[in-house]
């Protein structure tokens, strides 16, 4: 649904360089989706297995398409319904013991697609993001009220842009640990 502010059609230039312009024709936002997903745990060996895999297809989708003016460099962002918008992520992992309750290791790893339009100065653009991340954590319980955790993750983002390959991200997100 959209909000009461993008139907609201009036201009907020509280940034004259940056308007944001409400659309009282905007329809409701639809999204076809799909998961799928499968959950193993045995007690006897404390083994774990998820495996997962969601989609969302829409329709009239809310965006916020941009304006600029070249001689002004003011630009104007306004919501409008774009169809063909998508995103696909698929996820597993898997956790034993290392030392039946008291040392754990979990292992995960997640994949995502997206493609999103939007339009930049009347020209349909086509957002097209890659995302992979794999981690690890690790649980040591000395003693039965007392817990420790260690994580790690690595992920990289890359994002192509389809008018304007000068706008292409991407993103090494490294390593976190925590």
């Amino acid at each position: 649904m959209p909000t009461s502010l993008q139907l609201q059609p009036i201009r907020n230039n509280s940034n004259p360089l940056f308007i944001n312009e409400g659309n009282p024709d905007l329809l409701p936002q639809l999204g076809h989706n799909i998961n799928i997903g499968f959950n193993y745990f045995n007690p006897g060996s404390f083994m774990n297995l998820y495996v997962g895999l969601n989609g969302t297809k829409y329709v009239n989708q809310i965006v916020n398409s941009q304006s600029t003016n070249a001689q002004t460099l003011v630009t104007v962002i306004k919501p409008e319904n774009l169809s063909g918008g998508q995103n696909f992520n698929s996820y597993m992992g898997f956790g034993f013991p290392l030392k039946k309750t008291k040392a754990t290791l979990d292992l995960n790893a997640n994949v995502s697609l997206g493609k999103n339009p939007a339009k930049i100065n009347d020209i349909l653009n086509e957002a097209k993001t890659q995302g992979f991340n794999v981690g690890g954590r690790l649980s040591l319980t000395p003693v039965d009220w007392l817990t420790f955790y260690g994580n790690a993750n690595f992920g990289v983002t890359n994002t192509e842009f389809s008018i304007s390959s000068i706008r292409n991200q991407f993103i090494n997100n490294n390593l976190g640990v925590s």
